[in-house]
């Protein structure tokens, strides 16, 4: 029998954090990695954007949430604080009051070891399909790394195996 071994959930955010930006930041830009900041329409390389998050990160059931998260420059997601009314204008385009809905009600949770590495899994997979993924390549890499050593398996199972 197989014992399952404990990952904190400190790491395990981190690394989800990392990389669900990689995934975002891929996503929302194109073969290059250029792309539009989600609420003040400037281009930017891939590099130079961030995951923007129209609900806080701070609400960890929505944190990994691709409908609650998309590229933002600097300027908007850190000195305009997200940028909401923009964000908010952008959403109801893209997505329709519904969303906006959701995630405003949407009940919060705080997410376990098992959830967090079942995120890590699934975002590598999105990764895998995108066209640009090569853009991060060695980045991904190294944060698979950190997960593997952490007590991570990466398999489909997306189980905790030592």
């Amino acid at each position: 029998m197989t014992k399952t071994k404990f990952i904190p959930i400190r790491p395990l955010i981190k690394l989800n954090d990392d990389l669900f930006s990689i995934y975002i930041r891929l996503r929302d830009t194109d073969k290059n990695g250029v792309g539009y900041c989600t609420t003040c329409h400037t281009l930017h390389s891939f590099n130079f954007l961030q995951c923007g998050h129209y609900i806080s990160r701070d609400k960890k059931s929505l944190r990994y949430d691709a409908k609650n998260c998309h590229i933002q420059c600097i300027r908007c997601n850190v000195f305009l604080k997200g940028n909401y009314p923009a964000y908010s204008a952008f959403m109801q385009k893209v997505y329709g009051n519904e969303i906006l809905n959701f995630l405003n009600t949407a009940k919060h949770h705080k997410l376990t070891s098992f959830e967090l590495i079942a995120i890590f899994n699934d975002t590598l997979k999105k990764i895998d399909l995108l066209p640009n993924k090569h853009l991060a390549l060695s980045r991904i890499e190294k944060i698979t790394k950190k997960f593997i050593e952490l007590g991570g398996n990466i398999n489909n199972k997306m189980e905790i195996l030592t």
